[in-house]
């Protein structure tokens, strides 16, 4: 299974699994970073039975670095750079994208599953030697989700603003969960 990886001026290693959308790991070495991928491969692949997806059959996968990036800027830290992988410039057929979506349909499903019942103490919490709350978290991923759409260009933030259906500031001020599926939908509406 070939993965892509990359590293910079943090001294963080990031990578992901080229073949398997959704698949990303990290770790502070070269070395812990393949074996933090092999992980990773072998859960995505029982979420993607799990889900009813397809899934490769692979039994005792190797780990193949098809591509390394290193020297990039702040890996890790919000507003940093990351790598930009050859296979990053394939165009995504219809239906790839159908299936991304439907991937992304199923991680959002799971994260918001796995947040039923937490308290706002809880969600407001900020763990020893982290820097972010859950909602923090949370909102940080709303966030990503409409600078990825942006990065398509002003027709694409154009349309992503008329698929709110209120003003972008009405949206950032609605409880996390509220705006993450508003966020999500007018993202994927966008994307169609």
């Amino acid at each position: 299974i070939q993965a892509a990886i990359e590293t910079g001026s943090t001294g963080l290693w990031y990578g992901r699994i080229i073949c398997l959308i959704g698949t990303h790991a990290r770790a502070n070495t070269r070395e812990g970073l393949l074996k933090e991928l092999g992980e990773e491969l072998r859960y995505h692949l029982a979420w993607l039975r799990i889900n009813r997806e397809e899934a490769p059959n692979i039994d005792d996968p190797e780990i193949i670095v098809a591509e390394e990036v290193v020297g990039v800027q702040q890996l890790g830290e919000s507003g940093g750079e990351v790598a930009f992988f050859r296979f990053d410039e394939e165009p995504v057929s219809d239906e790839q994208l159908t299936r991304y979506i439907r991937l992304m349909d199923h991680n959002r499903r799971d994260l918001l599953w796995t947040m039923e019942g937490l308290t706002e103490e809880e969600l407001s919490h900020v763990p020893p030697g982290k820097g972010r709350n859950i909602n923090q978290i949370l909102r940080h991923v709303c966030n990503a989700e409409e600078w990825y759409l942006s990065r398509l260009g002003a027709d694409a933030e154009k349309l992503y603003e008329e698929k709110l259906g209120r003003p972008v500031s009405e949206v950032n001020a609605l409880p996390v969960q509220d705006r993450m599926k508003t966020v999500r939908e007018a993202c994927v509406a966008s994307l169609l």
